[in-house]
């Protein structure tokens, strides 16, 4: 889920702070038909960047550490692994 937020409105992948990632709202992809929408809580969202760090899908960019992130092309292939799952299911 956390690896869809690196893509913009136009397909192209994007860097993204943490600001970025927290205030958007998943339940708009999981749930489209869903009132109100709800975000996620910071910690859910910190175990999400970590575990995506740690299996190297994401990767920490700019000057300062635990800023910046950007998909990397593992993160690529493992997202659009995952597109092809859920249309097949």
């Amino acid at each position: 889920m956390l690896l869809q937020l690196f893509e913009n409105y136009r397909g192209i992948d994007v860097r993204q702070d943490f600001f970025g990632l927290h205030h958007v709202y998943h339940s708009a992809y999981t749930h489209p038909g869903k009132l109100p929408k709800t975000s996620w809580s910071e910690p859910r969202v910190m175990k999400a960047i970590e575990a995506c760090e740690a299996a190297e899908l994401i990767a920490d960019v700019g000057e300062t550490p635990g800023v910046w992130w950007e998909i990397t092309s593992k993160g690529r292939k493992a997202r659009k692994a995952e597109t092809v799952r859920r249309m097949k299911a």
